[in-house]
């Protein structure tokens, strides 16, 4: 396998470059400005300088700087705090966006990481620097077509932008487009012919295809152009170790380690001792790779594995269970504990991770045959053959040295399968054939028996035959003397006799043939029986595997079906007010239990983030509205539900926070919110922009607003309103109109909102349709929904199938 780890090398070269916040100066600010290089010395550089020059125009650079240097000593908090009040002071520093995303990328904050470059591509946005900054998050959130588009629009804006090849090419190699990824990489040999980044990456995706010469030709011209480098090295003789050039392996790796003692290189000579059966030595070196790297997870698997084949399975499980935390993502690990509990006979635990394995890495050969190993100590021997072709359908190239032994072990247990499978049928047709040449032994035998039978009743009537001739001629011979009283007796006698030998024969005939009849009965009874009972069995057999093989087909359509799902539905993001406590009016009881009831219902429908918030004050509901703005940008679906207090000023709609007093028409626009910005939160989603006002009640604040503006005029609901394309807004009383609060837990609009959007069959416009229908008749004609604006020519469904 390829240990050299693609993981590794892409932290290293997706972090993207920290750009400084202003020209250098001297002293202090010379030595600020480069943070970068030597945070030790800029930090407390840009601490003093922040103390000196208080509120100046430096400010924000001075605290970009110092979270520079703070990024660069691992104090992501102390950096992200930093950026944060660069930001404070000047709202529109692209730099302190980007950095921000940056720090926050790097303590895995993937999703704020994005929104902090959406808002600088806003300022910025023919900036390459800041789709490959874009990309390398999304690739971190394993988005990696996202993350390829990013690369695109980088490289469309700077096409020698060496970084964002790379990162692209090593996109496409995660997506297993292992062609385009070379060229990538063949793009950054071009830009950069003497550096050897762009021969290091072209030398692994040439290992994946299986062209491991081409790689090491590759490894031979980075080590050419930099003879120190110690990756060169350990890669190269990782290649020379899957060609099975041991030798040569060595000697790489002992090179390697002696230029730069790596855990990387450390490992990867460990494998070679591995595969040399010289399990203490590879220990050894995997105890080195950790000591130099506690978070290299291929060293702990690869160290679990080794201890999982010397029999200590305890050692075993400890370390590759600190490999599967340092990686959950990666099959490697997944499948060395898998086969460890496997030799524990702890067979579900097993199946468990080794289904792990195969979601995150769907062409993971070594997982497959695990797998089906398991279902045969199982004795599921339908799913493991499955398990065994479909290891055998993937490619041996990616992993060679897990992926390659694990085909020739699934080609020889399909072959045990089959044989046993051939001895088996063959037993069961030696047995049928013993058992049909038995009964028939038997039917012989009980045919000689009746042969026998029949020649001694023929004996026995010849010489009844001879004994009445004899008895007949002594009768004719005592005729003579005996007078006619005695010849009557005599003549009664020999009937008597002959009458009695007769039935005698007779009787014994009929036992005879009797016995042999129930023989027969009972030989072909018990043959029969037999028979049925194993083709009962062997019925059983296969309706079992069928309903297997079915349940198999269930799941695996169960997971096509919420991949499609989840491609349907895109990434939606949602944002549910519910104000219900107002300050200076009385209560609403229903706004809050709808928003609650509204935000449960979206993240059942599938929606990635439901930004909620009830009775929120004017500053709160401002910080919900720019979390949302940002988010917005990454999603195609943006929907703002909101259920309070609103009001119509001069045909502009204004929605209230719980803290409104509204003394005077004048304070309108500073303590309310215009219905305007939560548009402009939703302006920038791909597909759809959706907002829900279930707020045109009764104005309270009217009584006692005092009018300072006399040409201002407040209206009664909410005014019309004409969205631009691609975006609904939607009233739950049209213009002019106000909506009741309802007698029930939920308004009159937001109960039937919520009855509607989650039937699958309903499209957005219809659905609205049906909401209005049911509001209209429920509230006898009082109160009409709305809907203003336009979509595009695409279907919308809150629910998909």
């Amino acid at each position: 396998m390829i240990t050299s780890g693609l993981q590794m090398r892409v932290a290293a070269l997706l972090v993207p470059l920290l750009l400084l916040a202003f020209a250098a100066r001297a002293d202090d600010f010379d030595v600020c400005n480069h943070s970068s290089t030597d945070p030790d010395a800029g930090i407390p550089a840009c601490t003093r300088l922040i103390a000196r020059e208080g509120e100046s125009a430096n400010a924000p650079g001075l605290y970009s700087n110092r979270g520079i240097g703070k990024v660069r000593i691992g104090d992501l908090a102390g950096a992200i705090e930093d950026f944060n009040s660069a930001l404070n002071r000047d709202p529109k520093f692209v730099d302190a966006y980007r950095n921000r995303g940056i720090a926050r990328q790097l303590t895995g904050d993937f999703d704020r990481a994005i929104a902090d470059f959406n808002q600088a591509l806003r300022y910025d946005p023919k900036s390459a620097a800041l789709y490959n900054a874009r990309g390398t998050a999304l690739f971190s959130k394993d988005e990696y077509d996202r993350a390829i588009v990013d690369f695109n629009s980088a490289l469309a804006i700077d096409s020698g932008f060496v970084k964002a090849y790379i990162n692209r090419g090593l996109a496409q190699m995660y997506r297993r487009r292992l062609d385009r990824a070379i060229a990538d990489f063949d793009e950054v040999v071009r830009l950069q012919p003497n550096e050897i980044p762009g021969y290091l990456n072209r030398a692994t995706a040439k290992i994946d295809q299986g062209n491991l010469d081409g790689a090491i030709a590759d490894l031979s011209e980075a080590i050419r152009i930099n003879p120190t480098s110690s990756a060169g090295y350990t890669r190269r003789g990782d290649a020379w170790r899957l060609k099975g050039d041991f030798a040569k392996a060595m000697e790489d790796h002992d090179q390697a380690i002696k230029l730069e003692r790596t855990a990387e290189a450390f490992n990867n000579r460990a494998l070679v001792w591995k595969d040399e059966h010289d399990l203490e030595h590879a220990l050894a070196d995997l105890d080195e790779a950790i000591l130099i790297d506690p978070k290299f997870f291929l060293a702990f698997a690869n160290r679990g594995d080794i201890l999982r084949v010397q029999g200590k399975r305890e050692q075993a499980l400890v370390n590759l269970d600190k490999a599967v935390s340092l990686d959950p993502k990666s099959p490697i690990p997944l499948t060395f504990r898998a086969d460890c509990y496997r030799d524990r006979g702890e067979l579900q635990r097993a199946l468990t991770d080794y289904n792990a394995a195969i979601r995150n890495v769907p062409d993971f050969v070594g997982a497959f045959v695990g797998r089906g190993l398991t279902y045969e100590r199982l004795g599921n021997t339908a799913n493991a053959k499955l398990d065994f072709q479909k290891a055998l359908t993937l490619s041996a190239d990616a992993d060679v040295s897990l992926a390659k032994p694990a085909r020739e072990l699934a080609k020889l247990r399909l072959a045990q399968i089959t044989d046993n499978e051939v001895a088996k049928a063959k037993v069961a047709a030696d047995a049928a054939k013993g058992k049909v040449a038995a009964i028939a032994a038997e039917t012989a035998e009980a045919g000689k028996a009746v042969q026998l039978a029949s020649q001694e009743r023929v004996r026995a009537d010849e010489e009844a035959k001879q004994k009445i001739q004899a008895d007949a001629q002594a009768k004719k011979e005592l005729e003579a003397h005996i007078n006619s009283e005695v010849e009557k007796r005599t003549s009664a006698a020999v009937a008597e006799a002959q009458a009695r030998m007769e039935a005698e024969a007779a009787a014994r005939a009929a036992a005879g043939a009797r016995e042999l009849a129930e023989a027969e009965a009972k030989a072909r009874a018990e043959a029969e029986t037999k028979a049925k009972s194993e083709f009962e069995q062997r019925l059983r057999a296969e309706i079992q595997a069928r309903d297997e093989a079915t349940a198999l087909e269930a799941k695996r359509k169960q997971v096509a079906d919420e991949a499609r799902r989840s491609k349907e539905l895109g990434v939606r993001v949602a944002l549910v007010i519910g104000n219900s406590a107002y300050q200076e009016a009385p209560l609403l009881p229903n706004p809050q239990r709808d928003s609650q009831a509204v935000a449960e219902v979206f993240k059942k429908l599938g929606f990635q983030t439901v930004v909620s918030g009830r009775n929120l004050r004017h500053a709160e509901l401002l910080s919900k509205l720019r979390e949302f703005d940002d988010l917005a940008a990454a999603a195609d679906w943006a929907v703002i539900f909101y259920a309070g207090h609103g009001l119509e000023m001069g045909g502009v709609n204004y929605l209230l926070p719980i803290d409104a007093q509204l003394l005077s028409d004048r304070d309108v626009e500073d303590e309310a919110i215009s219905l305007n910005r939560m548009l402009r939160a939703t302006e920038r989603a791909k597909k759809l922009r959706l907002v829900i006002l279930d707020s045109c009640r009764d104005n309270p604040f009217l009584v006692k607003m005092h009018r300072k503006v006399a040409s201002r005029s407040i209206g009664r609901g909410l005014a019309k309103i004409e969205p631009e394309g691609g975006t609904l807004v939607v009233y739950a009383a049209r213009d002019g109109q106000t909506a009741g609060d309802g007698d029930g837990d939920h308004s009159p609009f937001t109960t039937a909102f919520l009855k509607n959007v989650v039937d699958p069959n309903l499209e957005i416009n219809l659905l609205f349709r049906r909401v209005r229908d049911e509001v209209f008749r429920e509230t006898q004609h009082r109160q009409e929904p709305f809907t203003y604006g336009s979509l595009p020519g695409d279907s919308f469904y809150f629910a998909v199938r």
